[in-house]
């Protein structure tokens, strides 16, 4: 339905007019115009706010303060205009230029030209464009290197992001996978599950001598993996999602079906002497008819 959509030339406007509105992919929307404001010299030094925090001006970019800390301009303080687009400026330039890092490389190390997984650097789009033949959407872009951000989000906060439109169903399902695999994602490898494991079972060894000697062993072993499991969930992150959830009373799944447990095991037991029987009874049969 998109792809006979934007065959109109109305409707491809205005689709593009509004991804470009929410979605912005360089700091052109940013640029200070001073004539269009009435900061007199005087206020080219910090501007102090309802007396509770010094807020910076457009020429001070050179402050030390970390933009990450730096509170959100009020809506009703003087030029509020300009301070928000200095304070995205500067989130931005601070947080949301990707730089490259070994990780980037992980996937594609062993070819001869590796390639950056976050498909950066980007190509320049100096207009956003939409092909009518495959539907494919290009956003204006004059930077290689920002990642896509949307200014009200990224001010209030005031940390790295990204941000991208959705038209398709498989693509909303990948989302919600990836959104739902990354809140719950495991904090500790492999390995280093098993060094931790075992690093609980030599210590219990070490503590052999001052067990009593009348625990039984159903006692040892329930001790045991308590002992892994505190130790184990001791080096676990919860995230603020898994933790609000579960505060909340809230189930960890959604489904609109109701299933049957399956016991496998016991399926191919059966399958599989029922495959051993078979032949042996056809055996005796060919042998009853003789």
């Amino acid at each position: 339905q998109l792809k006979e959509s934007v065959k109109n030339e109305e409707f491809r406007n205005g689709l593009l007019g509004y991804l470009e509105d929410i979605i912005k992919q360089d700091l052109s929307n940013f640029d200070f115009d001073t004539s269009e404001t009435d900061v007199p010299e005087r206020q080219h030094t910090d501007l102090i706010c309802n007396n509770e925090c010094a807020i910076s001006t457009t020429e001070s970019n050179t402050t030390k303060l970390i933009p990450l800390i730096m509170p959100t301009p009020k809506s009703s303080m003087p030029n509020f205009a300009l301070h928000f687009k200095n304070g995205i400026v500067q989130l931005v330039n601070s947080n949301n230029i990707h730089k490259h890092t070994i990780t980037c490389y992980k996937y594609s190390k062993k070819y001869e030209n590796p390639t950056c997984r976050m498909r950066m650097p980007r190509r320049i789009e100096n207009v956003s464009s939409i092909n009518i033949e495959s539907g494919e959407i290009k956003l204006k872009r004059l930077h290689e290197t920002i990642n896509n951000f949307n200014e009200y989000i990224i001010s209030a906060c005031r940390s790295n992001m990204d941000i991208k439109y959705i038209f398709s169903g498989s693509d909303a399902k990948a989302l919600v996978y990836y959104t739902t695999d990354y809140v719950t994602k495991s904090n500790l490898s492999f390995h280093d599950t098993f060094s931790l494991v075992l690093k609980v079972i030599l210590s219990l060894e070490k503590q052999k001598l001052n067990i009593d000697a009348a625990v039984n062993a159903e006692e040892k072993s329930r001790r045991l993996v308590l002992r892994c499991y505190n130790t184990l969930a001791s080096q676990q992150e919860l995230s603020g999602v898994q933790v609000a959830s579960n505060l909340m009373g809230w189930p960890d799944h959604y489904t609109t079906h109701e299933f049957v447990n399956l016991f496998l095991i016991g399926i191919e037991n059966y399958l599989q002497a029922t495959l051993i029987e078979a032949p042996l009874k056809q055996q005796r049969q060919i042998e009853s008819n003789f």
